[in-house]
């Protein structure tokens, strides 16, 4: 089963070009390539920055905020989906502790998502990674960068690498985009896209994690699949 390591990564510990081969391997379309940036590198530089200004954007958004907030789950419970507190990246035991204060205690999510993008998602990180499509109103590259994002996911938690998407830049582009208003994310996207020849549909960060973090709960197969 894939999972999602929001945690600390070990930046000194960087991946194998073997192991880079075999996520490469799993490229079944001449619609996808993958991009991989060094965090220590300029183009992963831009990246890191350009992703935080998207992240602090994002939180300055309400309606953005708001319909973020719908996925937000302290606990598991009744859900089976979304994001749950001991899921974000925290040791297990700051996790128990957090679940045990009064809701009002907790402090402000959005902040704190910041703040560990900031000082954990990026600061941490010995690599990123993009799937380029050749654009992005091409339904079915679209279609394809998710089910290859979907086996490199899987194929990274059997190999014991930590992973997780940063969608930011790409979130805040298609906002911007809605609101037709100038967007930073997408100059920041288009000016990596330079590396590529054409346009990113997903990003992520790779790496050896310091600690596992907890399995976020997710439904079982036979809930989402119709008769």
């Amino acid at each position: 089963m894939r999972h999602t390591n929001r945690g600390p990564y070990e930046l000194n510990r960087q991946v194998e070009s073997k192991t880079i081969s075999v996520l490469e391997g799993l490229i079944t379309s001449t619609k996808t390539k993958l991009i991989w940036l060094k965090a220590d590198s300029d183009a992963g530089r831009r990246f890191s920055g350009g992703t935080l200004k998207a992240t602090a954007d994002f939180i300055a958004d309400q309606e953005m905020v708001a319909a973020s907030d719908a996925w937000l789950r302290m606990s598991a419970g009744d859900h089976r989906d979304g994001l749950t507190l001991p899921t974000v990246g925290v040791p297990p035991w700051m996790a128990r502790v957090a679940l045990a204060l009064p809701k009002g205690l907790m402090g402000n999510p959005h902040q704190e998502w910041f703040e560990m993008t900031r000082e954990v998602h990026l600061a941490t990180a010995p690599l990123f990674g993009l799937i380029a499509v050749p654009a992005l109103n091409d339904r079915a590259a679209l279609i394809e960068a998710g089910r290859l994002w979907q086996r490199m996911h899987i194929q990274a938690t059997v190999l014991g690498l930590a992973v997780q998407p940063l969608n930011q830049l790409m979130e805040m582009t298609d906002r911007d985009a809605a609101l037709q208003r100038t967007s930073p994310a997408a100059e920041t996207l288009e000016s990596l896209a330079t590396l590529a020849g054409d346009a990113f549909a997903f990003a992520f960060r790779i790496g050896y994690s310091r600690f596992m973090t907890n399995p976020s709960p997710r439904r079982n197969l036979a809930d989402v699949i119709a008769n």
